[in-house]
């Protein structure tokens, strides 16, 4: 049972009726009512004020440990720059070892030698600038002549040349390193990163060791976007500091693109030829407009001897009109007597004839299909096909950041399960087997081949005693070296 708090009779407030009463404490109700909305406004408004002040003190501090404090040598930044040099002087240094350029040079075809001669002869008067683009289709020995080049520069000038590449299989091919590791470019998986200038001190171990490069060699020029070629120029002014300076564009080094523009295309990106899109000028560069450089400054020179299928002419003249969509009729009966003939009607049958087949090949041969689907189905048959015992890899994600940041990262990794888009493309859960082809999918040690891209074979497995997990994978490299791979922690 409940007790009033008060006496009915006090409502009256000395009033005769209850209705007097009201009347005569309304007004004061009102006042009251008004006053308690503004107090809940500014509740409001201060807690609102109170987390947005949190917010961007999290925002700040997460930029500080994102980015390098000039004060501090041993940032994320200044670690990741100094390998890439030591990695670039290891490379150059390996490139020119007991190596007789002048036997190199004899062995150049004449188209080669053109080309050769150019190169040199503007690099050593240091009358002009260098900014030639050189065209050939896949076999005309582009790579002998960038390491024909570059050990004449150092042997005859004791001058370095940075030699790079998109991808890292293309730079181990020639001894280099991707472009974007050597000038500590931004990437971001899925997107289109904005241009981010260096701190001084990563700034200052560039500078450092790229003092003596008079000459950036870009292999496999049709991967790199026509935005990556800004990048590019903004980082060597940025560098070598010659922003202000007339015809200062790519520091003022000597600049040699090799690569066919028939072949791969960028990744989600315009050709290196095209004009800078108005709106891309504004969200990655936040200028009112660019340069297109391509037009604007190289100039244009060509390979046309093929020099890799001397021995079938007619295989030779077959690819080079698949390169320009010509295709004759004659060549697609040649094509049609190659293609794979099955035998059984259902996938499940279709797809075991088709790793009969793939197993009679050569151990080093590589399978190339349209989709990552067809991709996973086949190489779980494969994989199914070895005896021994599965091995799983489950990758663990763990967070050291700010509470603000953390809460966010964990939201993010809560939907990236079966999302290998948002996971720069690995896969959380791998499943090996000793006897296994596995790709490598980060840049390791460019100078053993340990690049993106690299198959290798997995000979044996170490465990930890303790836990039983897995804590080496020994690969066997096509070079025939051995090579143990650690569990990552990043």
């Amino acid at each position: 049972m409940f007790k009033p708090w008060r006496k009915l009779e006090d409502l009256k407030n000395e009033c005769d009726t209850y209705t007097e009463s009201f009347h005569k404490v309304k007004l004061h109700l009102v006042e009251a009512l008004q006053y308690h909305e503004r107090l809940e406004e500014l509740q409001k408004a201060f807690e609102t004020a109170k987390q947005l002040v949190q917010q961007c003190l999290d925002d700040d501090l997460q930029k500080e440990q994102s980015q390098d404090d000039p004060e501090n040598a041993i940032g994320i930044q200044n670690i990741e720059a100094g390998e890439a040099m030591q990695d670039f002087k290891d490379l150059g240094d390996r490139a020119i070892q007991e190596i007789d350029v002048s036997d190199m040079i004899v062995k150049l075809n004449t188209d080669q030698k053109r080309v050769f001669d150019k190169v040199t002869n503007v690099v050593e008067s240091d009358k002009s600038i260098l900014r030639l683009y050189v065209s050939g289709e896949g076999g005309t020995g582009k790579s002998f002549l960038i390491k024909t080049i570059k050990c004449w520069i150092k042997q005859n000038l004791n001058k370095d040349t940075a030699v790079t590449a998109p991808t890292g299989i293309a730079a181990f091919n020639i001894d280099g390193l991707t472009v974007h590791r050597l000038l500590q470019l931004p990437v971001e998986h899925g997107q289109t990163p904005k241009y981010k200038q260096l701190s001084d001190c990563v700034l200052k171990v560039l500078r450092t060791d790229l003092k003596d490069v008079i000459l950036f060699v870009i292999d496999e020029v049709s991967m790199i976007s026509n935005l990556t070629l800004i990048y590019i120029h903004l980082r060597l002014s940025e560098i070598f500091d010659t922003s202000d300076c007339d015809d200062g564009w790519f520091g003022r080094k000597h600049i040699l693109l090799f690569g066919d523009l028939l072949q791969l295309p960028p990744v989600r990106e315009d050709l290196i030829f095209t004009h800078l899109s108005d709106q891309k000028i504004a969200n990655y560069l936040g200028s009112l407009n660019a340069v297109n450089l391509w037009i604007t400054l190289f100039e244009y020179d060509e390979l046309i001897i093929n020099m890799r299928q001397q021995g079938d002419n007619s295989y030779r003249e077959l690819l080079s009109r698949i390169r320009i969509g010509l295709v004759t009729k004659s060549d697609c009966k040649i094509l049609e007597s190659r293609k794979i003939s099955f035998k059984a009607d259902s996938f499940e049958s279709r797809l075991n004839e088709l790793c009969d087949f793939i197993n009679s090949l050569s151990s080093d041969t590589v399978c190339l299909f349209p989709t990552c689907n067809m991709c996973d189905v086949l190489n779980n048959a494969m994989l199914s096909r070895i005896t021994s015992k599965e091995i799983l890899l489950i990758a663990e994600d763990t967070i050291d950041c700010t509470s603000y940041v953390k809460k966010k990262v964990l939201k993010v990794l809560s939907n990236n399960d079966d999302d290998s888009s948002r996971t720069a493309g690995l896969s959380k859960q791998i499943t090996i087997k000793i006897g296994a082809k596995v790709m490598i999918r980060r840049n390791i040690d460019a100078s053993l081949g340990l690049v993106n891209g690299t198959i290798a074979k997995v000979i044996s497995i170490v465990r930890e005693t303790s836990t039983d997990d897995v804590e080496k994978i020994k690969l066997l490299l096509p070079s025939g070296l051995e090579y143990e791979i650690k569990n990552m922690k990043e």
